[in-house]
This record gives C-alpha cells, sequence and structure tokens, in this order.
C-alpha cells in the first residue's frame, strides 16, 4: 500500500497563493440624489410619485456595480466637493430635462436627458451628454368610475424604462471615459 502525502490547507496555501486577489476597481462617488436642473413639462405629482432625484442614483449604482465592470459606484450623503477635496473621482450628474405626460398611456412619449461630468483632483477629465426617450404603454386600471389610464404609474414604469436604459449607457461610458461624449438619443 502507497501513502499519498496529504497537505493541510494552510501549509498548501503557504506553498502557493492562496490569497484572493484585492478589488482593484476604481472607485467613483456620486450623489445620494440627482438634482433636476429643468423640469420640462413635469408636474409635482409625478416627480413625487417617481422619486427621479433618488432612483437614478440607485439605478445607476446597481447598474454599474455589476461584477464584470472594472469600476464602482459608491453613493454618498456629502456633498461632492468635499468628497473631491480629498483627491477621489467624482461623478457629478444632473437631469437637465423631463417630458412626462402624467397622465400615462400612449398620449405623449416621456423623456430625460441627463448630463454628467467626472472630475479627478478639482479637474473634469470627461463629460457626456445623454438623453432618452420611450412612448407610454397604455395600461387600463378599473376605477370607480369604470376603466381609466394608468395616470402616474404609467408614466413612472415608462420613465423607469428610460433610467435603466440610460444609466446602462453611463456605466458603458466609465469604462472608457471620453470629453464631450454623447449617449443614448443624444448621439
Amino acid at each position: 500500500m502507497r501513502l499519498v502525502p496529504v497537505i493541510a490547507i494552510p501549509v498548501a496555501c503557504a506553498l502557493i497563493s492562496c490569497a484572493t486577489t484585492p478589488d482593484v476597481r476604481k472607485e467613483y462617488y456620486i450623489s445620494l440624489n440627482t438634482p433636476i436642473m429643468e423640469e420640462g413639462n413635469m408636474v409635482d405629482v409625478v416627480r413625487d410619485k417617481c422619486a427621479l432625484e433618488t432612483e437614478f442614483s440607485k439605478r445607476i449604482q446597481s447598474i454599474a456595480n455589476e461584477p464584470h465592470r472594472s469600476f464602482w459606484i459608491v453613493m454618498t450623503p456629502n456633498p461632492l466637493e468635499q468628497v473631491e477635496a480629498h483627491q477621489l473621482s467624482v461623478l457629478y450628474l444632473e437631469i437637465s430635462n423631463v417630458k412626462v405626460d402624467p397622465r400615462g398611456g400612449s398620449r405623449g412619449r416621456e423623456s430625460l436627458s441627463v448630463s454628467g461630468e467626472l472630475r479627478e483632483g478639482g479637474e473634469t477629465v470627461a463629460s457626456f451628454d445623454a438623453s432618452d426617450s420611450l412612448s407610454g404603454i397604455t395600461i387600463f386600471i378599473p376605477g370607480p368610475g369604470g376603466f381609466d389610464f394608468g395616470g402616474t404609474e404609467d408614466a413612472c414604469a415608462t420613465i423607469d424604462r428610460v433610467i435603466s436604459r440610460l444609466a446602462r449607457e453611463i456605466a458603458t461610458w466609465l469604462e472608457n471615459p471620453t470629453m464631450d461624449a454623447r449617449l443614448g438619443d443624444a448621439t
């Protein structure tokens, strides 16, 4: 009978590298809320119900932090100027235009325009303008007076799809950021 040597895991790890590779992905900081600079024809009920300022930041972080990406998005409650002062990479975002039909349905196109600047050490190193739009999908909801259009739920669902598409475009841009890029329908 032949004995086969068994090497305990700690000994084996000493002989070969078992250490996990540290995460060396670049970090970009964004604000918890993406400000809306020009509201287009958006009404308060849609603004409040769709929660655009917070949902846009969350969606970018969610899509950008997929495992195959070469970077992380970190949302911070601190003013970005304070974060940037620590020589960290900051992505300034602003929703520059929102067009929403608060009645939802196929009565109009929901659109969103976003601009962004990537700053490192106080200098703008890359920038983009992005826009996207979709026609709403009519959803009839039974109500006290019969059927009615989906209204704000419909508009929010369409804007949510636009947010996802733009967030994916921005995440792809962050893989190789350039100056004055045009993303989505802005191309």
